[in-house]
C-alpha cells in the first residue's frame, strides 16, 4: 500500500492495544481492559472484508483501539478469537455495533496513526444493518454461552491491589513468584499482629478464639447485630482450619486461580482485624459519634 504523509495535528489522540494480525494479543488486551475495571459504554466492531478490529468508547469519552487481530469467514484462530471477544463483550453488557471501513483505515490502525476524522466517522456513521455480528459467534459452531469456561479462561489471574491490606502488600507483589510462600507468610503475619495487639499467647484457632469469640475478648466490632459479630469472629477459625492447617501439614498446589482465592480470603481477615476495636477504642468511637450527632442536630435546628 502506498505510504501516506500524515500531519501530527490530524492524528487522533487515542490509545492503541494489541498487535496487528495477532489474535491472542488482541484478545488479551480486551480481557485486561475489562478485568482492570475499564468502563466501556460502546464497542465498535471495525470490519474490512474479513479483517476485524475494535474501537472502544469509555464512559469518560476516551477511545481505545484494539488492532485487527480478528477474522471471519473461515475456520481458524482469528475467527475463534472474534467469537470469544464478542461473547465477552456481550457478557459484560457492552453495546456492540459493526461498521464497514476502508483498507486505508485499517492500514492506519495497524500503524497506530488513526486520524481524528477516522474516529469521527465511526461516531457518526450508521452501523451495518441488519446486524450480523451475532453470526461471527455462532459460525464457529460452539455456543459459548453454554460453555462459560471457554470464556473464563481468557481472563488474566490478577491481584486486585486496590483492596489489598497494606500490611501484606509486599506479599501480594511477590505472589506470582511463589504463591505458597505468600499465603503461608500472610497467615503467620496475621497471627503475629493479633498476638502483639492483644498480648495473648497461642496460635491459630486458639489465639483467634481468645481474641474475638469470648465475652471478655479484647477485640470487638462495632456492629448492631450479635449474629454479625459472631459471624465475623468465626471466619478467622473457619479460614484457618479450612486452608492454613492443610497448607502447613502437606504440600498443596491447586492452580493459580485457587491460590489467589485463598490469598484474598486471608486478606479479608486482615481487613476484619483492622476494623476490630478494644473497649477503649469502642468507647472513644461511641463518644465521637454522639458528638457528631449532637452537632448535626444543632445545625438542623439552627437551619429551621
Amino acid at each position: 500500500m502506498k505510504s501516506q504523509r500524515l500531519a501530527t495535528a490530524d492524528l487522533a489522540g487515542i490509545q492503541y492495544m494489541g498487535l496487528d494480525g495477532i489474535t491472542s494479543a488482541c484478545l488479551r488486551a480486551i480481557t485486561c481492559l475489562i478485568n482492570g475495571g475499564t468502563r466501556i459504554k460502546q464497542a465498535a466492531l471495525i470490519t474490512c472484508t474479513q479483517d476485524h478490529a475494535f474501537l472502544f468508547f469509555e464512559e469518560m469519552d476516551e477511545v481505545i483501539a484494539i488492532k485487527a487481530g480478528f477474522g471471519s469467514g473461515y475456520s481458524g484462530e482469528g475467527s475463534r478469537g472474534l467469537a470469544n471477544a464478542l461473547e465477552l463483550l456481550r457478557r459484560h453488557s457492552i453495546d456492540i455495533e459493526e461498521f464497514q471501513v476502508s483498507a486505508e483505515f485499517m492500514h492506519r490502525l495497524a500503524y497506530s496513526c488513526l486520524l481524528q476524522k477516522d474516529v469521527d466517522f465511526i461516531r457518526t456513521a450508521s452501523p451495518l444493518r441488519p446486524s450480523r455480528w451475532y453470526d461471527y459467534i455462532y459460525d464457529q459452531g460452539r455456543d459459548l454461552s453454554d460453555n462459560p469456561h471457554l470464556l473464563t479462561r481468557h481472563y488474566p489471574i490478577a491481584i486486585p491491589f486496590a483492596i489489598i491490606d497494606t500490611r501484606i502488600l509486599d506479599l501480594a507483589v511477590a505472589f506470582p513468584l511463589n504463591e505458597d510462600t505468600a499465603i503461608i507468610s500472610a497467615f503467620r503475619r496475621l497471627e503475629d499482629i493479633v498476638r502483639k495487639r492483644t498480648g495473648l499467647p497461642g496460635e491459630g484457632t486458639k489465639l483467634f478464639s481468645k481474641a474475638f469469640m469470648q465475652e471478655d475478648s479484647p477485640l470487638k466490632w462495632d456492629v448492631p447485630d450479635e449474629g454479625e459479630f459472631k459471624g465475623r469472629a468465626s471466619l478467622f477459625n473457619a479460614i484457618f482450619m479450612a486452608f492454613r492447617n492443610a497448607r502447613v501439614h502437606r504440600e498443596i498446589y491447586s492452580g493459580s486461580d485457587n491460590e489467589l482465592r485463598e490469598f484474598l480470603l486471608v486478606n479479608e481477615l486482615y481487613r476484619l482485624e483492622s476494623e476490630a476495636m478494644t473497649e477503649t477504642e469502642l468507647e472513644k468511637n461511641k463518644k465521637a459519634k454522639q458528638e457528631e450527632d449532637s452537632i448535626m442536630e444543632y445545625l438542623n435546628q439552627k437551619a429551621k
